[in-house]
């Protein structure tokens, strides 16, 4: 019994093992593609917060007087009051992209049917809630829903 020494791989070999190893190295970059757009969409949602937190506090500490009543979207109050929300929805479309914010008296925030957040608001003794949205980079607006992304209650003993 006389054994044959290989001295080497056949082509088919080779290009298996290259197959596997780019569908690896594929898969491994579509892994990094979604970490990076988790991380920049928790990003986008902890600014947001932090704006919604930010004007929360504002109105809570009686810095900015809030009266009742709405005008498209702007809670009627002292004109520094108007100036100060004005200059707080300026910031929000600034720094987050196709940023948009909201602030309203709403009972019911949450649309139970489209499963998401609306922009409508309900008026009256409903409790004043900070609205903000914005645009995902990498969908449309139909994929992203055209609704807030962000809704924050404030206390109702702070107003």
């Amino acid at each position: 019994m006389v054994l044959i020494a290989r001295n080497g791989f056949s082509l088919i070999e080779i290009l298996v093992s290259l197959f596997v190893l780019a569908s690896g190295a594929l898969g491994a970059l579509a892994l990094h593609m979604a970490a990076l757009q988790t991380a920049q969409q928790s990003a986008l949602q902890t600014h947001a917060l932090h704006l919604a937190t930010e004007l929360a506090e504002r109105i809570g500490g009686n810095r900015i007087a809030v009266a009742g009543g709405m005008a498209e979207g702007n809670l009627s109050g002292s004109g520094d009051a108007q100036t100060e929300i004005a200059a707080w929805q300026q910031r929000v479309e600034s720094e987050l992209p196709g940023g948009r914010g909201y602030i309203c008296h709403d009972a019911a925030p949450w649309d139970v049917s489209m499963q998401r957040l609306r922009w409508e608001c309900t008026s009256g003794a409903a409790p004043l809630v900070i609205k903000i949205g914005w645009q995902d980079k990498g969908l449309s607006n139909a994929e992203s829903g055209d609704g807030p992304r962000l809704a924050l209650t404030v206390h109702p003993a702070a107003y």
